[in-house]
């Protein structure tokens, strides 16, 4: 029986024989993958251990990067519009939306994740907002054309490469003609060199070819993809000057997409 090690250095072989193959515009080969893989990276996509994640203060502060993310996000957002978030985590993004309505203004949301503790807490934190256990992604609860917006943040790279397409589909599926898709995933975060350690739980390692691959073989159009690197000190200085040189590769992107 195969150890630890041999079966991520076979999941590693698979992301990286994907960036290999789509480089050399074999999509027939590179769909390919996503089916034959059967070794994945350490899973530790539960509730319990994303409720116990966010139980820990440091994973409680909000990092630069992150507040550029997130403002973007309500930047993008037509809040007179309906919007499902899927996989809210501890609110941030609710405080915001909550922040930006208008006196009497009502915001027609959901919020999903499959978090309990977590769900429940936000419930009273935001009763104004309505917030659904999912913990399938491949199938979700919500008829056609449901919402006019979805947003995902940082989902996607803990889904298991044979499941990917079949959560893109179920958020194309779910959502309007024209509607928007506002979705982000971490790059060049080094997860290989962590592992065996997976203090995040990445199933995938992504760059911005492959993410933009996989959302329109799923049907939707790329119309912005934002970067930003997590720089410790002075980021948003720093954010401005990356713009411009490109000293640092991203480590993060924010996609916009639209339903054709």
């Amino acid at each position: 029986m195969p150890n630890q090690a041999d079966l991520i250095k076979t999941a590693l072989a698979y992301e990286k024989k994907r960036q290999q193959l789509l480089k050399q515009g074999k999509i027939k080969a590179v769909l390919q993958t996503y089916q034959q893989q059967q070794v994945f990276l350490p899973d530790n996509n539960t509730g319990q251990f994303w409720d116990q994640y966010y139980a820990d203060p440091n994973h409680q502060q909000e990092y630069p990067m992150e507040s550029w993310k997130l403002n973007l996000v309500v930047k993008e957002l037509d809040l007179d519009s309906s919007l499902l978030n899927i996989g809210v985590g501890d609110g941030k993004l609710e405080q915001r939306l909550i922040n930006k309505l208008q006196p009497g203004q009502k915001l027609d949301y959901c919020g999903t994740d499959f978090t309990k503790k977590l769900l429940n807490q936000l419930k009273k934190r935001f009763s104004s907002l309505k917030f659904k256990y999912q913990k399938n992604l491949t199938k979700l609860s919500f008829k056609d054309h449901s919402f006019d917006q979805i947003v995902v943040l940082e989902v996607l790279e803990h889904i298991k490469p044979k499941q990917t397409f079949a959560v893109l589909h179920e958020l194309y599926r779910i959502l309007t003609p024209q509607g928007k898709l506002l979705l982000s995933v971490p790059v060049n975060e080094g997860l290989a060199a962590m592992l065996p350690a997976n203090p995040n739980s990445h199933m995938r390692i992504y760059s911005q070819e492959l993410l933009t691959f996989e959302l329109e073989q799923a049907g939707f159009q790329v119309q912005k993809i934002y970067q930003a690197s997590a720089f410790a000190k002075f980021f948003w200085l720093k954010h401005y000057l990356n713009q411009l040189f490109q000293f640092r590769q991203p480590n993060n992107l924010l996609v916009k997409a639209t339903k054709l």
